[in-house]
C-alpha cells in the first residue's frame, strides 16, 4: 500500500497516468476512490495523484484538531515526497478549500487551479451561530458517516451503470467518527475571502446550480474573488457533480487543464 510519512502522519496516495502533474483533493469524509470517474480520463493526459485527506481513508486519522491549512500542508509535504515540484490543483467541497489554501499559501506550487462545489469559507459559521455550532458538530457525525457510505455506494453502482474503464480501488474503512469531527471542524474554521485576491493561478470554477451543501451565491462570491478566475454552472447539478455529472465535469477540466500547453502521454 503506498504510504508517506508527512507532519507525523501517515498518508496514503496513488498515481496513474504520465505527463505534467495533476493532484486531486477530495472533500469531507472522501477518500482517493472517489475520484474514479475523473481518473481514467485524466490519466490519459496527465500524470494524476490521489490520495486520502489526514482523518478519513488509509491515511492516519489523529484526534486533535486539524485546520485546513494544515491539511495544505499535507498536500505540499507529499508533492515534495514524491518529487514533484508543480502540479494542475483540482479540488472539489473541503477538498476546494485545502486547494485554495495550498494555492494563497505556496503559490510556487500551483500550476491551474480548478474548485469544483466549493467556496470561500466561512458560509457555515455564517449560517449557524457559534452555540449551536459547537453543540450540533457532535450530532451531525453519524450522519456523515451515513453519507460517506452511501456516496461510495452510488458512486460504485454509477461505475456498474457506465460503459468505459473504471477505477476502483478497494473500499478503504469507514472514516471514524472523530476524523469526521476533525474535518468538519476544520472546514467550519476556514474563511479565504480576504487572501482569495493572492491567488495567481489561472482558475476555474464549477458549480451546481442546485448545490444544496455550497449555494450558487457562494461560488459565485467565491469566483469574483480570484482574480480572473472563470466561472461555469452547470445546470440541475448538485453538490456530487463529479460523479453524477462527470463526462461534463471531464471535459471541462480537460479543456482548462490542457489550455496550459501541459497534457503528456496522450495528449494529440
Amino acid at each position: 500500500m503506498p504510504i508517506v510519512h508527512v507532519n507525523g502522519i501517515d498518508l496514503y496516495y496513488e498515481q496513474h497516468g504520465a505527463g505534467s502533474d495533476v493532484l486531486l483533493i477530495m472533500g469531507l469524509g472522501a477518500h482517493a476512490g472517489d475520484w474514479a470517474r475523473q481518473v481514467p480520463a485524466l490519466a490519459r493526459h496527465f500524470r494524476v495523484t490521489v490520495f486520502d485527506n489526514r482523518g478519513c481513508g488509509r491515511s492516519s486519522a489523529p484526534d486533535e484538531p486539524y485546520s485546513i491549512r494544515q491539511m495544505a500542508d499535507d498536500a505540499v509535504a507529499l508533492m515534495d515526497a514524491l518529487d514533484m515540484a508543480r502540479a494542475h490543483v483540482v479540488g472539489s467541497s473541503m477538498g476546494g478549500e485545502i486547494a485554495q489554501e495550498l494555492a494563497i499559501s505556496y503559490p510556487e506550487r500551483v500550476d491551474r487551479l480548478v474548485l469544483i462545489a466549493t467556496s470561500a469559507g466561512g458560509y457555515w459559521a455564517r449560517i449557524i451561530p457559534a452555540d449551536r455550532r459547537a453543540v450540533g458538530l457532535p450530532r451531525i457525525v453519524p450522519g456523515l458517516r451515513e453519507l460517506a457510505r452511501q456516496l461510495r455506494r452510488r458512486l460504485q453502482a454509477v461505475g456498474a451503470r457506465r460503459a468505459g474503464p473504471a477505477w476502483q480501488p478497494p473500499a478503504p474503512p469507514p472514516p471514524p467518527a472523530h476524523g469526521l469531527r476533525r474535518q468538519r471542524e476544520a472546514t467550519a474554521a476556514f474563511d479565504a475571502h480576504g487572501r482569495l485576491s493572492r491567488i495567481s493561478a489561472p482558475t476555474l470554477v464549477i458549480a451546481g446550480a442546485r448545490d444544496r451543501e455550497v449555494p450558487l451565491a457562494a461560488a459565485e462570491e467565491l469566483a469574483r474573488g480570484i482574480p480572473g478566475a472563470r466561472l461555469v454552472v452547470l445546470r440541475g447539478a448538485g453538490h456530487l457533480m463529479h460523479y453524477e455529472r462527470a463526462d461534463e465535469v471531464n471535459r471541462l477540466l480537460l479543456d482548462f487543464l490542457r489550455a496550459s500547453g501541459g497534457g503528456g502521454a496522450g495528449a494529440p
